[in-house]
Parts: structure tokens; C-alpha cells; sequence
């Protein structure tokens, strides 16, 4: 793959980031599959950067609450669904994106 900016290699998957024009893909691919997703388009290479860096660790946690990664989402086999791009949000904690895995809705901290 040409013009990778950033590769993270996972053990069945890697995660690239690939300049589009003035734009940056965010791109997952498995290794034993012909199947790849972009997780985010973003206007910022910083971000596309940040947020593939730290993606790896969201999609372990997503994981390890039996979500399984399909299309644009991770999916939880009762229904619940959560966006790849909440992963890639720079200001998400993973404490928050724990709190979005158990609820399957966001959870705002300034209202208790």
C-alpha cells in the first residue's frame, strides 16, 4: 500500500493511515481476509494519526464485551450497536468508551 503515513500491526489485523487528496483514511484491515473498512475519513492528519494510534486499544476493550466488528459498527450479539468512530474520537477516554459498550448510549459525566 503506497503513501502509508502510519501502520499499526495488530495480531490478525492492521490499522493504516493513507492520504486522500487533501484527506486522511483511516483504513482496518484484516490479514486473512480480502476485507478492509475505513474507520474515519478526517480532515486532519494529526487526527487521523491520534486516533489510529489509540484505536487498537478501544477495539480490544470492544472485544473483550463480545462486540464484533461488521461494516461501520461494532455490533454486540443482544442488538447493541456502537459507531468505529467513537473509537477515534480524540477527546473519548476509555473509561467513557466503556461506559458506551455497557449503556449502548452516550453517557454525558455533567449530568449525575
Amino acid at each position: 500500500m503506497a503513501n502509508v503515513l502510519y501502520r499499526y500491526e495488530g495480531i490478525n489485523y492492521s490499522i493504516a493511515v493513507i492520504p486522500i487528496g487533501e484527506q486522511f483514511d483511516v483504513r482496518f484491515m484484516f490479514r486473512d481476509r480480502e476485507w478492509s473498512t475505513s474507520i474515519e475519513v478526517c480532515n486532519s492528519k494529526s487526527h487521523a494519526i491520534h486516533g489510529a494510534e489509540h484505536f487498537p486499544e478501544y477495539y480490544q476493550l470492544a472485544l473483550q464485551y463480545d462486540y464484533k466488528l461488521h461494516h461501520l459498527e461494532f455490533v454486540h450479539p443482544d442488538g447493541r450497536t456502537v459507531d468505529l468512530t467513537c473509537a477515534m474520537d480524540m477527546d473519548r477516554t476509555k473509561e467513557s468508551f466503556e461506559l458506551l459498550l455497557i449503556n449502548g448510549e452516550e453517557v454525558n459525566p455533567m449530568i449525575s
